[in-house]
């Protein structure tokens, strides 16, 4: 049986941050409202993923492992399934010089709401640093955990202050609600961010069984 088509999010885009981690893809997006239902304009749209360009690669870019190389960033308007869809070219490496454990190794960025239900949360599964921020096998070591808490709420700000009108803030897209589609999906501002010390992984960045 078919998936059932994504319901439109209005003056909701999806900006996706795409790269590659030793040849293979890493996708990781958020969500962004305009203070408007109506389409984004490919300006705005413009705008917003400059805006978010300079931000990851100022404040996460340097945190990340030098396997990863950005390869561009989508802006896609979720408005309607005819909305501008955009894409900027990026093409920096991470900052960090040393190997971390495997590709797969990851830091996980959760993004907070005033909104309180099981499952669906926002998160961004980073690609990890280099060796010296793990401090056990599965533990992010403190300055590490840090500074990464510290580029992520940059990276909120970043957004809430991009100079438009109307208004733009980073929000979450809940799509279900017990299993039952929400028409349309509601949306939640995020108000903060908490990375989790934990290591985690994402298997798939390892490549295909071999």
């Amino acid at each position: 049986m078919p998936m059932r088509p994504l319901d439109p999010v209005p003056g909701v885009a999806r900006f996706t941050f795409m790269g590659l981690v030793s040849g293979v893809p890493v996708n990781n997006s958020i969500h962004v409202q305009r203070a408007s239902t109506l389409p984004w304009p490919a300006v705005d749209l413009g705008t917003v993923l400059t805006a978010l360009k300079t931000s990851f690669e100022t404040r996460f870019l340097p945190l990340i492992q030098s396997n990863y190389h950005e390869t561009g960033l989508r802006g896609l308007d979720l408005t309607n399934t005819t909305g501008a869809d955009i894409t900027l070219p990026m093409s920096g490496t991470g900052g960090k010089s040393n190997f971390s454990s495997n590709n797969a190794a990851a830091c996980c960025v959760s993004w907070k709401t005033a909104a309180h239900y099981r499952g669906g949360h926002g998160r961004m599964y980073l690609v990890a640093g280099d060796a010296s921020g793990i401090l056990t096998g599965n533990t992010f070591e403190s300055v590490y955990l840090s500074a990464m808490n510290t580029a992520a709420n940059g990276f909120l700000n970043d957004i809430k202050v991009i100079s438009m009108t109307p208004a733009v803030t980073p929000v979450l897209v809940r799509r279900t609600s017990n299993g039952v589609p929400l028409i349309p999906p509601l949306t939640y501002e995020i108000t903060s961010a908490v990375v989790d010390s934990r290591v985690d992984t994402q298997r798939r960045r390892l490549g295909k069984d071999r």
